[in-house]
C-alpha cells in the first residue's frame, strides 16, 4: 500500500441502527427509531426470565 495515499473512505459515514447499516443522509424518522427501540424491550406478555 502506497504509505502517501490515504485509504477510501465511503462518501458518507454509515452508522449501524438495529443491526441495518444505515448511512447517515439516509432521513432516519421517529418512527423508523421507535419500531427499532420496541424491538429490543421484552413484549409485556413474554417478561424477561418467563412466566412467574
Amino acid at each position: 500500500m502506497d504509505p502517501d495515499r490515504l485509504p477510501e473512505l465511503p462518501a458518507f459515514p454509515a452508522v449501524e441502527i438495529d443491526g441495518e447499516v444505515v448511512f447517515e443522509r439516509q432521513a432516519v424518522t421517529e418512527a423508523a427509531l421507535e419500531a427499532a427501540v420496541r424491538k429490543r424491550l421484552p413484549h409485556p406478555s413474554n417478561p424477561p426470565g418467563g412466566r412467574p
